[in-house]
């Protein structure tokens, strides 16, 4: 997307392996890679696309070397999808987004 399109107004951090989401929704669950996350949702790497998309919970794993970290309970929406996978957007921010940046720096070694 350019300049002109993007609608998106909040910042997203790129993540790489370690972070997946299951999402449930309809009573089918998705599982896959988190590519992006930002405050307000994310963009999650899977084969399978939503037959009807619609509300849903996610839940975030955060895999460590020891240790992983979970953020559940978080109720979305599908607001986009394509062939790489499908956006969910928060229906309330991700209060724990601040962790985020840590998570990466210690998975790159910086910690």
């Amino acid at each position: 997307m350019d300049r002109d399109t993007e609608r998106r107004r909040n910042i997203r951090l790129p993540l790489g392996a370690g972070v997946e989401c299951h999402v449930d929704m309809g009573g089918t669950r998705y599982v896959g890679p988190v590519r992006d996350l930002s405050m307000a949702g994310l963009f999650m790497l899977t084969g399978e696309q939503p037959v009807r998309p619609g509300m849903c919970t996610a839940r975030l794993i955060f895999r460590g070397r020891y240790s992983d970290l979970e953020i559940d309970s978080l109720q979305g929406a599908v607001v986009r999808q394509d062939d790489d996978g499908f956006a969910l957007a928060f229906t309330h921010f991700l209060e724990w987004f601040s962790l985020v940046p840590l998570y990466l720096k210690k998975v790159q070694g910086e910690l």
